[in-house]
């Protein structure tokens, strides 16, 4: 970026929305990270849709993240955007407006809050509603979809709602796997009421199963592979032995083998050499291609 182009962007987000060789090493969920030259981080959809024209408009590469629970960062990165100031949520009767910065864990709590029940089962995913919704999370026969009536998106020009039908929702992934420029800002979604001591439960008891059978202790980024036709690729790993399998600072969790865990100081070198060492034990052994489920930068 030029001079020129540095000020305009202090004048579009505010200094106080702007960082210098900003550390991602504690921002990503696996704690493995190099450094941003500038993060940028506005603070509501007008401003985000403001810098995105600007970003566009002088053709300056970039990388969105959200709350980067499931990116494992490999290199040093120019222009990150970042969505974590983004976090209004408005309700009226059931239906609720959530902006991309949001964490599940907060949006289940307001809902709790106001006695409105769907999402439950996302609670205790360490992830942000906006990459939620690109990825559409999910667990326990859950996904962030079934509650979302439409997205919030800038298309690479402007701002636009599209509806749910029309954001390709599969396994793990939607429209905004094939339109990359596509960029979600906020989503609609819809609930139903029920008692807020029965919410309170169901959350309590998510977040208790997800603590017994995941490794909380350890930065990680989640499931690492994608479920294969009902495979659950974490009883595959377990049957060829490779838990507790390490690479460096990497290994292969001993409480959940689909995960891998930043266990002793990890590069993101390590976790990928113990990603390739997997996928090639998987299909020697079991003639299965493995496809990811976190991204890499």
């Amino acid at each position: 970026m030029n001079i020129n182009q540095i000020i305009n962007l202090y004048k579009i987000l505010g200094k106080e929305n702007i960082e210098v060789d900003y550390s991602l090493k504690e921002y990503t969920g696996f704690k493995i990270g190099e450094k941003a030259h500038f993060m940028l981080m506005p603070t509501n959809v007008k401003m985000a849709n403001k810098l995105f024209k600007f970003l566009n408009k002088f053709k300056l590469e970039y990388i969105v993240l959200g709350n980067a629970t499931n990116v494992l960062i490999t290199k040093s990165l120019d222009i990150v955007v970042s969505l974590k100031k983004l976090n209004t949520i408005k309700i009226k009767n059931n239906c609720v407006y959530c902006e991309s910065g949001v964490s599940l864990f907060k949006l289940n709590e307001v809902l709790k809050d106001n006695n409105l029940s769907g999402l439950e089962r996302l609670y205790g995913i360490p992830g942000s509603v906006g990459g939620g919704i690109v990825q559409n999370c999910g667990a326990y026969s859950a996904n962030i979809s079934d509650n979302l009536t439409s997205a919030i998106v800038f298309d690479g020009k402007r701002l636009k709602k599209i509806k749910k039908q029309n954001l390709e929702f599969g396994y793990r992934t939607s429209i905004f796997k094939r339109k990359t420029n596509y960029i979600v800002l906020a989503g609609n979604f819809k609930l139903e009421y029920k008692e807020k001591e029965k919410i309170e439960k169901t959350l309590n008891d998510i977040l208790t199963l997800r603590k017994s059978k995941q490794p909380y202790e350890y930065p990680s980024a989640g499931s690492v592979f994608k479920r294969i036709d009902g495979i659950y690729i974490s009883k595959l790993i377990d049957e060829l032995g490779l838990k507790g399998k390490t690479i460096g600072g990497a290994k292969i969790s001993e409480k959940h083998a689909g995960f891998i865990i930043n266990y002793n100081n990890a590069t993101s070198q390590d976790v990928l050499n113990l990603i390739h060492f997997v996928k090639n034990q998987v299909k020697c052994e079991k003639n299965i291609d493995l496809e990811l489920e976190i991204v890499v930068i």
